[in-house]
């Protein structure tokens, strides 16, 4: 997980956004792989959020325990994977409030992985940077990775 953190922005922004630009770029032509590569980038932010918490909670030495994060964070990647298999099930049909159930844990788990990463890299960088800077930075990633992972370079 440090080798994560220690690319180049550009090499990150690369890793991040190739299968997002692949799957638009193939959407017309393969729909199946369009659902495949377009959620396969989602796992692979959530695995850099996870690398950037873990990582930092470490230096931090805090007498807290990070497992309610990381069952946390492994949950949320799993309901991304089963974004996965839903279209390729449309001949099985799941019903709409399982769909709904997934939805709503999976944005959840999103949302909770951005805040406690923003939290740990605002304690990490001793106050120097906002709580609400780095929120907005981990949101939208593909602006806020170019000065986020200069700080993690810094950082470890």
């Amino acid at each position: 997980m440090k080798a994560l953190l220690k690319l180049r922005s550009w090499q990150l922004f690369v890793i991040l956004l190739t299968p997002f630009i692949i799957s638009s770029a193939i959407s017309f032509l393969l729909p199946r792989i369009y659902f495949l590569l377009s959620n396969i980038w989602i796992v692979f932010y959530l695995i850099w959020l996870y690398a950037i918490s873990i990582n930092l909670y470490k230096n931090l030495k805090s007498n807290k325990d990070s497992t309610w994060f990381t069952i946390f964070q492994v949950l949320t990647s799993l309901t991304m994977i089963s974004f996965l298999f839903i279209p390729i099930s449309a001949t099985i049909p799941i019903p709409t409030h399982i769909k709904t159930i997934i939805y709503i844990f999976s944005g959840v788990g999103l949302l909770f992985s951005i805040v406690y990463c923003a939290r740990i890299l605002t304690l990490s960088e001793k106050n120097q940077s906002s709580l609400f800077l780095n929120l907005i930075l981990l949101w939208f990633y593909p602006i806020g990775l170019w000065i986020i992972q200069p700080k993690m370079e810094k950082l470890l």
